[in-house]
């Protein structure tokens, strides 16, 4: 229950199973019942109604029935999460609100109009496999070479490439790159991503604004598709 609630980010029931946990370990006798250990405080805390039922219904079983149901949910939730664009918040909403099951369910749900999605989390589920893949150095060299190539048609402009490869790490999530200029260009990033196109490596855009621009890209047909 605690790793639950931590995944999920539900901070007030983390904390009572924690403090809960935390009295248990200072009771030192052993517990035959709730009743045993409901008036033990430790800094002024004890245990609370629903934690002292579930103490029995341990004791009681050896289990706990909600349990059981939160391992099938976790699981479901934290593979919905890998999906680009959902997270934990989110899977969190789909298996709750609307029972998915798996990432075909979504899907199907989606296809049939019982469940609506962001077109980042379409693209997500679209390229699913090549999105969980990571981007070694060497490939995002190869993308420089062409970020190199497309700057040339833009004197006033200059990038940068940040994040990972600043870092010099060896496998990267994503590329990250930084156009700017001394004095302000009309529509400087849609013209550069443009010859994305015109370089062949632009598969779909995520997101466009004025200053922010997420979107998918990919080498050629034996590399992955990566954002």
């Amino acid at each position: 229950m605690l790793n639950y609630t931590n995944i999920l980010g539900e901070t007030f029931k983390y904390n009572s199973y924690l403090r809960t946990i935390k009295i248990i370990k200072h009771f030192n006798k052993p517990i035959l019942s709730s009743d045993d250990i409901k008036n033990f405080y430790i800094n002024g805390f004890k245990i609370g109604t629903k934690n002292l039922h579930k103490i029995n219904e341990i004791l009681k079983t050896g289990s706990l029935k909600e349990l059981n149901n939160i391992n099938s949910d976790i699981n479901i939730i934290i593979q919905l999460s890998t999906i680009k664009g959902v997270g934990i918040a989110n899977a969190k909403k789909f298996v709750k609100i609307y029972n998915i099951k798996s990432i075909q369910d979504l899907i199907h749900k989606y296809n049939n109009n019982h469940i609506k999605l962001t077109k980042e989390q379409i693209l997500g589920i679209k390229y699913y496999d090549d999105l969980k893949q990571k981007i070694h150095r060497n490939e995002m060299f190869e993308f420089k070479n062409i970020f190199d190539k497309i700057i040339l048609y833009f004197p006033k402009l200059k990038y940068f490439m940040l994040g990972s490869f600043r870092r010099e790490v060896l496998y990267s999530g994503d590329i990250d790159i930084l156009l700017y200029s001394n004095s302000y260009i009309n529509n400087s990033i849609k013209s550069f991503i443009n010859y994305f196109k015109i370089f062949n490596i632009f598969i779909d855009s995520i997101s466009f604004g004025n200053t922010r621009y997420s979107g998918l890209i990919k080498l050629n047909q034996n590399n992955f598709i990566i954002r």
